[in-house]
């Protein structure tokens, strides 16, 4: 594989908004989001196309990028989601929060 087997890539806080992917690359999330924060999903659109996507808060300050690909040779799709967690020290349940918001947002794609 031309790519080192790479589809995916989630990077947090990349903070580049005229960011360019490599040929054949596309993004979700590529902006600022709730507040100063990015996440950013990459994948290969040359092998994955996109059938649903959502951009969000999981908590104030903290956001995520998500979608449901489908093999660009046709096949079983999956959900990939890029996801900047919020700490827990001073709210222990920060986590428990997001990972119920982002559970819902992943329930209204399909997953």
């Amino acid at each position: 594989c031309a790519n080192g087997g790479l589809d995916f890539a989630s990077v947090i806080e990349f903070e580049v908004a005229d960011y360019e992917p490599p040929a054949g690359w596309e993004s979700i999330g590529l902006a600022q989001t709730c507040g100063h924060d990015w996440a950013t999903l990459f994948y290969d659109a040359r092998r994955w196309k996109v059938s649903a996507w959502s951009t969000g808060c999981l908590a104030p300050g903290r956001s995520f990028a998500a979608g449901v690909f489908a093999p660009a040779g046709g096949g079983v799709a999956l959900t990939v989601a890029s996801a900047h967690f919020p700490q827990t020290q001073h709210n222990a349940s920060a986590y428990a929060e997001a990972t119920a918001t982002l559970r819902a947002v992943l329930a209204r794609l399909g997953a």
